[in-house]
């Protein structure tokens, strides 16, 4: 697999996997979220993925898209790039019974990625969010952020 398809499904991991004790803490337990509910996109059928998703119990799809590279210092000795992601919720528009509200769940997501170095390292390597907001859908509530993850350092 390609290095930005690896880290993807370290986001996955991520946002599936409980905080560990001294973590912050999420609105919503994402671990409760069915496996197929956080996809990364290899070329499928993301919509239709997302559609099932959200036809489930908790109402949710967590969808995770590479965006592209960059490189982070251009005045570094050696190239530093990083990976830019786009992490969306995928939700019913009317809330309702046990679905999670979409808020919360990008919440959620932001707790769990907040200063997250993933490959480990020096802290210069840690997890960027970037600004993001709601998405225009006429069949889906979505929210977006951007997350930009070191690759290289």
């Amino acid at each position: 697999m390609s290095k930005a398809a690896d880290i993807a499904d370290l986001i996955r991991t991520r946002l599936i996997t409980a905080p560990a004790v001294g973590e912050i803490e999420t609105p919503v337990d994402l671990t409760d979220l069915p496996a197929d509910s956080v996809i990364v996109d290899k070329q499928k059928d993301i919509l239709t993925m997302a559609s099932k998703a959200v036809a489930k119990a908790k109402g949710t799809a967590i969808v995770i898209l590479w965006d592209g590279h960059a490189i982070a210092d251009k005045n570094a000795k050696r190239p530093r790039m990083d990976l830019s992601f786009t992490v969306s919720v995928w939700s019913r528009p009317v809330i309702s019974g046990d679905v999670w509200p979409a808020d919360d769940v990008m919440e959620a997501i932001i707790n769990r990625l907040w200063q997250w170095v993933p490959q480990g390292g020096h802290q210069n390597n840690e997890v960027v969010i970037r600004p993001g907001g709601l998405v225009p859908n006429k069949s889906f509530l979505i929210y977006d952020c951007g997350v930009i993850v070191p690759a290289s350092y």
